[in-house]
């Protein structure tokens, strides 16, 4: 093993839990998702009371921390203004957090 599995993580921005449903099943004993209210209308990979519903523009009010917080390309589909208060939020779910924001500013209207 080249990285420690967690023992507790959260996803926001987890769609339907993919990464979430990966990392239960390598042995995390406990995983939070952070997504919209849309996920309640589509077929999920882990139960959706693993679920918090919540709006990504506002601190979110989770007072758990976690081994890994995890936030993959949610975060270019928000307005500037509320960049601050997003990254401080994942900071205060874990002192890991694995980040990634596509390039939406270039006018590119291709994936990552």
């Amino acid at each position: 093993k080249f990285i420690p599995v967690p023992n507790a993580a959260v996803d926001v921005g987890a769609g339907v839990g993919h990464w979430l449903e990966a990392l239960a099943k390598a042995g995390t004993n406990e995983i939070q998702a952070v997504e919209g209210d849309w996920v309640r209308k589509v077929p999920l990979r882990i139960p959706l009371e693993k679920y918090y519903f919540g709006d990504f523009k506002q601190p979110l009010p989770l007072a758990k921390t976690f081994d890994l917080a995890i936030s993959l390309e949610v975060a270019e589909h928000l307005p500037e203004r509320c960049a601050e208060a997003f990254v401080n939020s994942l900071g205060k779910l874990s002192d890991c957090v694995l980040f990634f924001r596509c390039d939406s500013v270039s006018g590119r209207n291709t994936p990552c």
